[in-house]
């Protein structure tokens, strides 16, 4: 592993990055796989904030219980290559005087930052930590998606499919081949949002740049993609004596993830005026019972849980019942409440991807009684927001990604 032109590479790249290890006598600071040194050498690239990451690291142990995730979480922002934060975050979680408050306060921002990316469609490489599977030496077709991974295939037809986990926009396909190996014909079908394979794109919408090793570039299409699935045939045979006739070392996925939209309000907690009853009935996607505010003035509040993105909050009034006024109002972690207007009649109050963990609804005058309230969106726990983080931040270093995201997903937090 050399440091060449402002990167490190792989001086003899035979098994990829993944594979590789230092040996004794060498030096390293968290793990022996290379791609940690990659991690320390962004790390010092940021120097200072390495070191101000480090401080807060260390007073997080000096601290009460409740204060030390929310300085840990700045540490990682400070600099996100400092693994040794990451791994002191789970005890962090553990304390049992940390208020779910104080979490979702410490990881309101990333969230934020990332549900605006989406809204403002800011296309990047989708692909990396994908579910990946191939018709030939499945085994390694999950590293193609890295850098420096590679799939290489003795056989001359094979297929790659790609779990892209949540409709998608694809903006462009890029392919970097191994050696000579590449297909002359590939098909390139995608599974819509309705569960139907469609093909998209062959050979003849590719641009080829190079000769060896050589990038195909494919612009992308329209439909909302859950699924892709590439398939190969005509390889060429490769010079070494491996019996390759198919091999990429590289796959990438341009393009913007959309979230898979649905009710994040049934059966949470929800508390109502005195006055009211039947407030259960709000939550339980039963049209049959009906809260009734019982009176000129009356309120609910819906305890979501966790940190929602929300896309709308749906009213079903009973028999026709509406009030006179009517407030929304929603709020995250220990924040104070934003208010949206609302037309007395509502049924159906647009959100636009606000964050909310509590959503509270006041009503004055009229008839207050409901059937049922959905509030819908998309909900994230504090371990999903967490993996957003890595993956926005290390998803150019694969295998210290894929590391961190198993360890999180270990977490036994539930918040």
């Amino acid at each position: 592993m050399w440091y060449k032109n402002g990167t490190w590479t792989l001086g003899n790249n035979n098994g990829g990055m993944g594979s590789s290890m230092t040996h004794s006598g060498v030096t390293y600071t968290w793990m022996k796989p290379a791609t940690y040194f990659l991690l320390m050498d962004g790390a010092q690239a940021n120097l200072s904030g390495y070191r101000r990451s480090e401080k807060m690291r260390i007073a997080s142990k000096l601290v009460a219980g409740e204060d030390m995730f929310g300085i840990l979480e700045d540490a990682s922002t400070e600099c996100p290559q400092n693994f040794a934060v990451w791994e002191d975050l789970e005890n962090a979680l553990e304390q049992v005087d940390l208020e779910p408050a104080t979490v979702q306060d410490a990881l309101k921002p990333t969230l934020a930052d990332y549900i605006e990316s989406a809204v403002q469609h800011v296309i990047s490489n989708i692909a990396p930590m994908k579910d990946i599977s191939s018709t030939c030496s499945d085994e390694t077709a999950s590293t193609i998606t890295n850098e420096g991974g590679q799939w290489c295939c003795t056989q001359e037809k094979a297929t790659i499919e790609i779990n892209l986990g949540t409709p998608c926009s694809i903006d462009e396909v890029k392919i970097k081949w191994w050696g000579q190996s590449k297909a002359a014909t590939f098909t390139i079908s995608a599974l819509s949002e309705s569960g139907e394979w469609t093909v998209v794109k062959t050979q003849a919408d590719e641009t080829v740049v190079g000769q060896f090793n050589h990038w195909s570039y494919i612009t992308g299409w329209a439909m909302k993609t859950t699924k892709i699935r590439l398939e190969m045939s005509d390889g060429k045979l490769d010079y070494w004596g491996y019996k390759t006739w198919l091999g990429i070392r590289n796959l990438m996925v341009m393009g913007v993830e959309h979230s898979d939209l649905g009710v994040v309000s049934t059966g949470k907690p929800v508390t109502a005026n005195s006055e009211s009853s039947g407030v259960d009935g709000l939550v339980d996607d039963d049209n049959s019972t009906v809260w009734d505010g019982n009176g000129e003035q009356s309120w609910f509040e819906i305890d979501l849980m966790t940190i929602c993105a929300l896309d709308d909050i749906e009213l079903d009034w009973a028999e026709g019942a509406t009030p006179q006024n009517l407030q929304i109002s929603y709020s995250v972690g220990s924040e104070s409440d934003m208010t949206i207007a609302a037309n007395a009649t509502s049924e159906d109050v647009e959100m636009e991807m606000e964050l909310g963990n509590r959503i509270k609804v006041e009503m004055e005058g009229g008839n207050h009684k409901l059937t049922g309230v959905k509030v819908c969106g998309v909900k994230y726990s504090a371990k999903d927001i967490l993996k957003i983080k890595v993956r926005a931040s290390l998803g150019h270093i694969y295998y210290v990604q894929r590391d961190l995201l198993e360890i999180i997903e270990d977490w036994e937090y539930e918040g």
